[in-house]
């Protein structure tokens, strides 16, 4: 039977009377404690507020005997998930009524992830210190991204030309600072405005900035939504009409995705173009001029390379991934004696990460059950070809008691020189390691496992 001391009490959660021999003292009164969130809603946003509720009793063996309210008692809230607990912010109640009862409203702060819940902690007058108490049930935390200064698609365009979006996101993180949204969008287009179909991907820029653009056919719904794993939002849907085609348009097709490389590494930009003709004819768009140019903030272009399509309308350019930048694809058109072709374009965005390595050795070895041990280790990313220490990071301690599985540990944060030391308590043989989660410019790395013998 699990118990923790509240004020010299047990609280036990759901867990039977066991019966007391007749030469034993007779059961000590238990606490019995709930939590719950007041909607049951299954996804929820880092900064949202939510209200939780609940109560604390204390229970008599002897079930005739009403319960107690517990009045006045001190409480903190948690926002607890797969990466460990962090306070919430903008709790609005610290104790228990008088009738045992307790209500708070609350901003959920942490890390976006699955399975998290609110955890209620109560002051122990024995120990002194806030202990664990009840959960609420679990649901499904996300970063809500939300667009800033989207420029929307004009509407009619000539059939085949480019819906093109561009603007930024936005979110809050786990200290709900707004902050850019760096990963993946994708265009999206809907005839009906109920099914939606995928028309293009890119990546948002480190200011959170995306340029992406896809042909038109048919009168259609378009907008761009955040396309990642814990973190959800969208633009609002734009209706774009179709005008009939009064020349030969160019059409860009086939052409590299927007990608996560490693940084100096080299990569190819191709593609094909076509023309159509106003009756829906499609040939491949032969010897048209292609211009390539990269901007680091996609306002400010540099020209990078010329080429000619070939007979088939397709086109190459090689590049290195030096930064994050932005790549734009751009045919100048052309107007002849008979025929318009107007110019067309279109952009990737190229993100950079630098691969990284990390360590860990966990000192003294072996060491006495109670001392002081200490994880020491560096983190370097690889930069052209020579290491560097990565500053001011965040570096988590994992550690696996022997036979048993891994167990978040706590944090520890790099120096100038790429180092950090976490410092704890030997209890028991097992094993430690660093994992390094990577950002916007660095990939994660995991260091080896570093076993500990304590005697």
């Amino acid at each position: 039977m699990k118990r923790v001391l509240l004020s010299g009490l047990a609280v036990l959660t759901a867990v039977p009377f066991l019966s007391t021999p007749a030469h034993a003292d007779p059961p000590a009164p238990v606490v019995k404690a709930t939590a719950a969130l007041t909607t049951s809603d299954a996804t929820r946003h880092v900064g949202d507020k939510v209200r939780v509720k609940g109560s604390f009793v204390t229970a008599d063996a002897d079930p005739a005997t009403p319960d107690v309210p517990i009045a006045d008692l001190p409480l903190a809230f948690s926002v607890c998930g797969d990466l460990g607990c962090v306070p919430a912010q903008g709790a609005t109640a610290a104790k228990t009524g008088a009738d045992g009862l307790y209500e708070s409203d609350l901003d959920l702060s942490g890390v976006a992830a699955p399975h998290s819940y609110v955890r209620v902690r109560y002051y122990d007058s024995v120990t002194k210190e806030y202990t664990d108490g009840p959960a609420t049930g679990q649901f499904d935390l996300r970063y809500q991204a939300v667009p800033v200064g989207v420029t929307p698609p004009r509407s009619p365009i000539v059939k085949n030309r480019q819906v093109i979006f561009k603007g930024a996101f936005s979110y809050r993180d786990s200290a709900l600072k707004t902050v850019p949204y760096q990963g993946a969008v994708t265009l999206l287009s809907s005839a009906d405005g109920k099914t939606w179909k995928a028309a293009e991907n890119t990546r948002t820029d480190e200011h959170g900035r995306f340029w992406v653009s896809a042909p038109a056919t048919v009168k259609a719904q378009w907008k761009v939504a955040v396309d990642d794993a814990v973190t959800d939002g969208q633009t609002e849907a734009t209706l774009v009409d179709i005008k009939p085609a009064v020349t030969k348009v160019a059409t860009l097709h086939g052409l590299t995705k927007s990608a996560t490389l490693t940084l100096g590494s080299k990569f190819t930009i191709k593609g094909r173009s076509s023309l159509v003709s106003p009756d829906g004819t499609r040939r491949p768009n032969r010897r048209a001029k292609v211009e390539l140019s990269t901007s680091s903030d996609g306002v400010h272009w540099d020209a990078y390379a010329r080429t000619r399509t070939d007979r088939k309308g397709r086109f190459s350019f090689k590049a290195v991934a030096r930064n994050d930048a932005h790549w734009r694809i751009v045919l100048p058109g052309f107007t002849g004696d008979a025929t318009v072709v107007p110019p067309v374009e279109c952009r990737i965005f190229i993100d950079t990460k630098a691969r990284t390595r990390l360590s860990a050795d966990a000192r003294p070895e072996p060491v006495r059950k109670g001392r002081k041990l200490t994880v020491k280790g560096t983190l370097s990313d690889l930069v052209f070809g020579h290491w560097k220490p990565v500053r001011q990071v965040r570096v988590g301690i994992w550690f696996k008691p022997k036979g048993k599985a891994w167990k978040f540990a706590g944090w520890a944060w790099t120096g100038r020189r790429g180092g950090y030391t976490f410092t704890t308590r030997a209890v028991r043989d097992g094993s430690f390691q660093a994992r390094y989660h990577g950002d916007g410019d660095h990939y994660r790395s995991t260091s080896s496992a570093d076993y500990v013998d304590v005697r």
